[in-house]
């Protein structure tokens, strides 16, 4: 190991590196199994003098768990990736959340190093940030998956969203990143924006925050400006596009649940993913309001359930892991 390497790797045992340093580390120990064997022999040593700090602690098992993989294969071994990030994910609790990077299924080419395929996933009920090769900055929803292909930032910046995901585009005229979602796409030299592809919206909706975004769906395309939204239907693929606060659409990177006028229905499947619960709405009156809502995931689901409810003059039943919205005459064994 080189003495580059080296010091990236005592500057990760230490929990300094950034996730840029971290992407590049993980790249080189994952490419060769002597290198892997160099970095496991550097963190035993490090560890009869240091105690690794929780964070770290559990990056080093995946990082492990991969360098083992590398010394038993000759040839690049396919990545998985498990990264424990402090930080505030589901509201009311501060917790860690759980980001996995792994290849995509069935993607096993003859040459792995032109054609390997990259995932990476912040299950329900947790959030994530990365950086990709390029140093674009990636914040990753609950329920979300985002994944490029090794050649990433050398012949094409192609990246494929399942979800929802915030994207801040470091500028590469020549090489344009583009976002591919639910048969959209999405065109960017360098800009900040927001895509939200889950499969039961029904909808893509991209929120532009800074610069500009050109959208393609099937049938139509749109260039959009700063402050402008457009939401692509899943079934006819029209663009529908609109001016709006469109930092409310970015709130759940910053701990923060904001919406000024999101339809019921809307509301309650993001409020199910961001807590990782099922939310039964019982009452069809409710189901073709708006609501405006701000809530803070320092909130539990509990309280934002019941604050909810009586703004919808309804009640809200909780059985295990499930909450129903009922009429107010309602109770548990209604629902059951």
């Amino acid at each position: 190991m080189d003495n580059r390497l080296t010091e990236l790797s005592l500057k990760f045992f230490e929990g300094k590196t950034t996730a840029e340093e971290e992407s590049l580390l993980f790249s080189e120990i994952s490419r060769s199994g002597e290198t892997a064997t160099e970095f496991r022999l550097l963190e035993e040593k490090w560890k009869t003098t240091h105690t690794p700090s929780r964070k770290t602690a559990g990056e080093l098992g995946a990082f492990r768990r991969m360098a083992r993989k590398a010394e038993r294969r000759d040839r690049r071994p396919f990545l998985r990736r498990n990264i424990w990030l402090a930080g505030v994910l589901a509201a009311a609790c501060v917790a860690i959340g759980l980001l996995v990077f792994k290849p995509e299924a069935g993607k096993e080419p003859a040459a792995p190093a032109k054609a390997q395929t990259f995932m990476v996933e912040a299950p329900l009920g947790t959030h994530g940030k990365i950086s990709l090769p390029d140093g674009t900055s990636v914040w990753l929803n609950a329920g979300s998956k985002i994944s490029y292909d090794a050649d990433f930032n050398t012949s094409n910046r192609n990246v494929s969203l399942v979800g929802e995901a915030c994207f801040d585009v470091v500028h590469n005229e020549d090489l344009p990143l583009v976002v591919s979602t639910s048969g959209c796409r999405f065109r960017v030299l360098g800009t900040k924006f927001n895509i939200s592809a889950y499969e039961d919206d029904g909808c893509v909706r991209a929120a532009l925050i800074e610069g500009s975004l050109q959208v393609n769906s099937p049938v139509g395309e749109e260039v959009m400006a700063k402050g402008e939204v457009v939401s692509v239907s899943s079934e006819s693929g029209s663009i529908h596009k609109y001016a709006d606060d469109v930092a409310q659409y970015i709130s759940w990177t910053e701990g923060k649940i904001r919406y000024s006028n999101i339809p019921v229905p809307e509301l309650m499947r993001r409020l199910s993913r961001e807590f990782n619960v099922e939310i039964v709405l019982q009452v069809e009156s409710v189901s073709s309001r708006n609501m405006r809502v701000a809530f803070s995931r320092e909130d539990s689901i509990d309280d934002i359930m019941k604050a909810v409810c009586e703004i919808l003059r309804t009640s809200s039943v909780k059985v295990g892991r499930s909450f129903y919205i009922v009429e107010n005459n309602k109770s548990r064994k209604d629902v059951q």
